[in-house]
């Protein structure tokens, strides 16, 4: 019999012992470790959703919602750098910040582009895209080829 647990309740635990048991039973379903990422970002624990996709991604390197999920995750801790950033007043030290958001968004690329080629025609993904490639557009004529080329498959697919 399958159980149905209520998580609108707030966050819980439940869900990371229910999943934990899930993969000391079966350490090679990599839909296990993706969940398991996914409740733990939820949770605000991202470091330990990081590891989870990783695990996921090993066991199967096509699996296109781990990656997605590692590359949001990097992704949205930058634009919450970018967020506290956006307050520092001394510009010095604001450039430095920007610095470092760059280097996160950065990280997040390869993961974006790997959905990209295992789901072409994925929306979200080609808007994601398209915005972290007009983010560095004007520094470099590649990240403006490929954010031309993120908005001409969006007009294709009618968006």
């Amino acid at each position: 019999m399958a159980r149905v647990y209520n998580f609108s309740a707030g966050p819980s635990m439940l869900p990371v012992e229910v999943l934990e048991k899930a993969i000391a039973n079966d350490p090679t379903f990599a839909n296990y470790y993706f969940i398991l990422g996914y409740v733990k970002e939820g949770l605000g624990l991202k470091d330990e959703a990081i590891v989870q996709y990783d695990k996921a991604i090993e066991l199967n390197p096509d699996y296109v919602e781990a990656i997605f999920g590692k590359a949001l995750n990097l992704y949205n801790r930058a634009v919450e750098a970018d967020n506290k950033a956006s307050e520092i007043q001394d510009n010095k030290l604001y450039q430095a910040e920007r610095a470092k958001v760059d280097k996160m968004v950065l990280e997040a690329i390869p993961y974006f582009e790997r959905v990209l080629e295992l789901k072409p025609d994925d929306d979200q993904n080609l808007r994601t895209l398209k915005g972290i490639y007009y983010r560095f557009s004007s520094k470099d004529k590649e990240f403006e080829r490929k954010f031309n080329e993120m908005e001409q498959r969006l007009k294709e697919l009618g968006y």
